[in-house]
């Protein structure tokens, strides 16, 4: 097993710890250096905390609290960056229009012969 596997059987341990454990930790000098200071935490939160007790709804408002959906993380990033989102399109755009290049139309004169056909059939209208 890992020293991770170990940390964690030492956490979650309410009593005392099983063998493999207690072997490891006779090999492992981070790993005892580790129980140490979770025991050393332990007892100060006893010391200090050890006659608080919770009210009955407390677990329940935990895990209503942990339990976020996938969707609702997704829809609070989503709107940390809208405004990012806007700001980039804006610039974007500016850009988009500054370099767009401009087309102008150019007025032709008619020519000779087109203005001879409607000086010539000018007299047929009704």
């Amino acid at each position: 097993m890992s020293c991770k596997r170990y940390r964690d059987d030492l956490t979650s341990a309410g009593g005392a710890p099983g063998r493999a454990l207690e072997l490891h930790l006779e090999s492992c000098d981070a790993c005892r250096r580790y129980a140490r200071r979770l025991s050393t935490a332990r007892g100060l939160l006893r010391e200090h905390h050890g006659g608080v007790e919770p009210d009955a709804a407390f677990a329940g408002r935990v895990a209503a609290r942990l339990q976020t959906k996938p969707a609702d993380l997704l829809g609070q990033a989503a709107l940390r960056l809208l405004p990012a989102c806007l700001v980039l399109v804006l610039v974007l755009g500016w850009f988009a229009l500054r370099t767009a290049p401009t087309t102008q139309t150019q007025v032709v004169a008619p020519t000779d012969d087109l203005l001879t056909w409607v000086l010539e059939n000018a007299g047929d209208r009704p």
